[in-house]
């Protein structure tokens, strides 16, 4: 019918085109066609899994060398930190032994050699050369050489303290002050019970830089400042001896090792005096015949023995090395 919309079943019935015969038709499906890889895709495949598999093998290894490397850098740390620690305990105990060097050679002179142990500083600076790669030790002997030092400055202290004050307000302190610089002190006890056995003064062998005089005889009358200034000396010669006992060895021979005997020559020859003997006035009538020391007076020679001697005791500033 004109103008009417043909149904699916006339659109199916319509013939084909004017010229073509009938037939009857199947409908079929052609699988797609085939696609076959060319070999130079398979080579470019095989390529770049080559490439990739080196890239990730580069990687690993990129890895591993840099993980030495971190390895490598925390031992440098670690040696860098360690060289620092002995540089630094180096130039401390470097510090240190100047430090105590300096010190002692403020006592360069004193009259005392066994004040200043320099025998033992020697030592020490040895082991620190010993000791110079090993912290720990390097720093116990950093301490001891402070030590040291702090020693000698508590030393000088009281040196400066003895020489500048006379506690006793006495004569004989004086003397001994002016004789010792100040290295040596007094004190006025019971000299007899000290020194067990009857004496005017004494000085021990384990406290040799204290002389011990008799309270009693510098009490008495028929002791005057010639009598005060000879015992003092005396005395302060024993110091002297047990200080210096290698200048003491070598002396103590012109007095037949008597040290009592080079004691009074040692008072005699500071007092330029010939005799142990003293009279002392007690008035215009009335006097007191004092004999003290030992009974020997010593001649010249001993005397210039004595005068060597005292010129070699005392402690003789010198560098130490290691």
């Amino acid at each position: 019918m004109m103008g009417s919309v043909p149904s699916r079943a006339e659109v199916t019935a319509v013939p084909p085109s004017v010229g073509t015969p009938l037939a009857s038709e199947t409908l079929v499906i052609a699988p797609p066609p085939k696609r076959t890889a060319s070999p130079a895709l398979i080579a470019v495949l095989i390529v770049l899994a080559v490439l990739l598999a080196a890239a990730a093998g580069v990687g690993v290894w990129l890895f591993l060398q840099l993980n030495d490397a971190n390895d490598t850098i925390d031992q440098q740390q670690d040696e860098i930190g360690e060289l620092n620690d002995l540089i630094d305990g180096k130039e401390e105990f470097g510090a240190a032994m100047q430090g105590l060097m300096d010190t002692a050679r403020t006592l360069d002179g004193a009259p005392l050699a066994d004040l200043v142990p320099i025998d033992d500083y020697t030592e020490l600076a040895h082991l620190g050369w010993v000791h110079r790669r090993t912290p720990t030790a390097l720093a116990a002997d950093t301490a001891r050489a402070e030590s040291y030092r702090s020693d000698l400055e508590q030393l000088a202290g009281a040196v400066q303290a003895e020489r500048d004050a006379n506690t006793t307000g006495s004569y004989a302190e004086g003397v001994l002050d002016a004789a010792s610089g100040g290295y040596a002190s007094l004190v006025f006890d019971d000299a007899s019970a000290v020194c067990q056995r009857e004496a005017l003064g004494c000085v021990t062998g384990d406290q040799h830089r204290t002389i011990h005089l008799d309270a009693a005889g510098f009490a008495h009358p028929s002791m005057d400042d010639w009598g005060a200034r000879l015992v003092t000396l005396h005395e302060y010669a024993h110091v002297l001896q047990f200080s210096n006992p290698d200048a003491t060895d070598a002396a103590a021979g012109a007095f037949g090792d008597d040290w009592e005997f080079m004691a009074d020559c040692y008072a005699l020859t500071e007092m330029d005096s010939w005799t142990l003997d003293h009279r002392v006035w007690e008035s215009s009538y009335a006097y007191w015949d004092v004999s003290y020391g030992y009974g020997r007076v010593c001649d010249a020679s001993q005397r210039d023995v004595i005068r060597t001697w005292v010129a070699e005791t005392g402690f003789h500033y010198h560098p130490v090395s290691q």
